[in-house]
C-alpha cells in the first residue's frame, strides 16, 4: 500500500476494521511522509450511490439545512441565519 497523495510506502495503519456504514469496512492510514490520512481504497466503487439512495441517509439532512440557510440568506436575515449556524458545531 503506498499514500495517495505522495506515493510513500512510510504508513501508520491508525485503525483496523473501521466501519462507518453498513457492510463497508476500511482501514485508516496516516503517512509518515506527508501527514495524509485516508482509507484503504474503496472495493465498492458504488458506495457513494449507495449512500444517497436511502431515504434519510445524512445527505439528506445537509441538503434540509442548506435549503434553511438558503431561506434565510435570501431574506436578508442576518440574525435567524446567525441563529441557524449556531445550533451546528460545524460552523
Amino acid at each position: 500500500m503506498k499514500c495517495v497523495i505522495c506515493n510513500s510506502e512510510k504508513l501508520n495503519l491508525i485503525k483496523s476494521n473501521y466501519k462507518p456504514y453498513l457492510d463497508y469496512q476500511y482501514e485508516i492510514f496516516d503517512c509518515q511522509n506527508c501527514q495524509a490520512r485516508f482509507v484503504s481504497p474503496f472495493e465498492n466503487k458504488n458506495v457513494h450511490e449507495d449512500l444517497h439512495k436511502f431515504k434519510g441517509n445524512i445527505y439528506d439532512l445537509e441538503r434540509e439545512n442548506l435549503n434553511k440557510a438558503k431561506y434565510f440568506f435570501n431574506n436578508k436575515d442576518i440574525k435567524g441565519y446567525r441563529k441557524f449556524l449556531s445550533k451546528d458545531f460545524r460552523y
